[in-house]
């Protein structure tokens, strides 16, 4: 249901994302009530995007909208297709497709490093392209990143998103809560 490969979110500790025919399962500790808020909202929105209609099973305490407490919170979520949806198969990779555009937005890097080229790939000449979604909110703070296609090698793959933990954006016009922002990672010998 979620894009495999990998997720980032630097308010989660300790993430796990099980997927199956059947759904998909995350568990992980949130810094705090609201990011627990923010990160099943994230998720809503991925597998919606993803599948159409899904089913969220919160199975962590119930968080109130205006709880603030910055104490961990222990999360669990399961989601599910209440009906079978052709573009989206369970525990099968496809592609995210892209969400709604709202043209009084514009997201732009304020400092986007390049990844380190695996020295073993740079050797034996691999090259590939991988596209992370990246995940801003409204107050332009990065909070993850997700693999939506794959450079056809773990490796470069991983040098992607370990480089995104530490890009930065800004914008201009009034974000949503949760913007996405597709982004090609070319990994090529010159």
């Amino acid at each position: 249901m979620l894009p495999s490969g990998g997720y980032i979110d630097s308010r989660m500790s300790a993430p796990h994302l099980e997927q199956g025919t059947a759904g998909c399962r995350f568990e992980a500790v949130a810094t705090s009530a609201a990011a627990a808020r923010s990160q099943a909202s994230l998720l809503t929105a991925l597998a919606t995007l993803r599948c159409g209609e899904v089913v969220v099973t919160v199975e962590s305490e119930p968080l109130a909208d205006d709880d603030t407490d910055t104490q961990p919170v222990r999360m669990r979520l399961t989601l599910t297709q209440p009906v079978p949806h052709k573009r989206c198969v369970f525990g099968v990779a496809s592609t995210l497709e892209p969400g709604p555009k709202d043209n009084d937005v514009s997201i732009y890097s304020t400092r986007m490093n390049p990844p380190r080229y695996p020295a073993s790939a740079y050797r034996e000449g691999r090259q590939g392209e991988a596209v992370l979604i990246m995940l801003i909110d409204d107050q332009n703070r990065t909070l993850g990143a997700v693999l939506e296609r794959s450079s056809g090698h773990a490796d470069l793959d991983e040098a992607a998103m370990a480089a995104a933990q530490d890009w930065t954006f800004d914008a201009r016009g009034k974000q949503p809560e949760i913007s996405r922002l597709r982004v090609p990672v070319n990994f090529t010998l010159n």
